[in-house]
């Protein structure tokens, strides 16, 4: 298999879980900690273990990584269902080009946490993401109703938590290594995901009645296998920047898949230049590094 074939099942996935996460959040945002708690507890974690127990992995990481890994693997698994609640508001063309974000927010901590340095491209590239993310959030926040403003923000909470977790977690896997994470870090994710849905888990058949099922079984597997196939084409390719690049026009995917799909057809002109002009601004960071 070669790394494209990787990046092409990563983009079609990737809108696979845009749209249904859309879907879901509109029809079922009350039960988004359930969602969440069921991707973690009986799709990503035991995938996570089923590899790490192919690759092999050291059990003993130290008290000092485990408390780390606890404190921070809660960015994502609250990411996760702050990502269902908001999409009740914000379509998935929207969401994506938000999303876009969360590679600055890694960045800016990575030059405060990590000593890393933003050179001018860089610079530039994140001033156009953010120009190009503001410019749709805005006006969407500005004619839209107190729901559709409350979810905006919880995107961008969603943007930051991702932005944090990213940093994390590379400063992690070069502590304790990638099978290492995948039994810490995605456990402790999982065990978060759970705590959020505590009070509700008696309730988790709700969500797979036959009317949920489907849905949540492929947002789930398809959340899952996204990443994966992710890992797959960085490794095929043995080059970050150019599986990057690719990626970096997923918004422009989601928007037009949006439209066809969910019929999303407000302020689409709008929508369409932004993708555009974060997805430059991506590949600009992307080529930079």
């Amino acid at each position: 298999m070669t790394w494209q074939i990787c990046i092409f099942i990563f983009l079609i996935l990737s809108i696979v879980t845009g749209l249904i996460q859309r879907k879901l959040g509109r029809n079922i945002p009350q039960y988004s900690r359930l969602v969440n708690a069921f991707f973690f507890l009986f799709v990503h974690y035991p995938i996570g273990l089923l590899v790490a127990s192919i690759l092999g992995f050291n059990i003993s990481i130290g008290w000092t990584n485990f408390i780390a890994i606890a404190i921070f693997s809660i960015t994502f698994p609250l990411a996760g269902f702050l990502s269902l609640r908001a999409s009740k508001d914000v379509d998935a063309g929207l969401f994506s080009i938000l999303q876009n974000m969360a590679p600055v927010v890694s960045i800016i901590l990575a030059v405060l946490l990590l000593s890393e340095r933003l050179n001018l491209q860089q610079f530039a590239g994140t001033l156009i993401i953010v120009a190009s993310a503001l410019a749709v959030s805005s006006i969407s926040y500005k004619h839209g109703s107190k729901s559709t403003k409350t979810s905006i923000i919880l995107t961008l909470i969603t943007v930051g938590l991702v932005g944090i977790g990213v940093v994390y977690e590379k400063w992690m896997l070069q502590r304790i290594g990638f099978s290492s994470y995948l039994v810490y870090g995605w456990g402790l994710q999982t065990f978060w995901a759970v705590v959020f849905a505590w009070p509700m888990l008696r309730q988790m058949k709700i969500v797979l009645r036959p009317k949920y099922r489907l849905p949540v079984l492929v947002f789930s597997i398809s959340r899952s296998m996204k990443g994966i196939a992710f890992v797959g084409a960085l490794y095929l390719s043995q080059s970050a920047s150019l599986v990057s690049a690719f990626v970096s026009f997923l918004p422009i995917l989601m928007v037009g898949a949006g439209f066809i799909f969910l019929h999303e057809k407000q302020y689409l002109k709008l929508k369409i230049l932004s993708a555009l002009a974060g997805s430059i601004g991506l590949v600009i960071l992307t080529i930079s590094r």
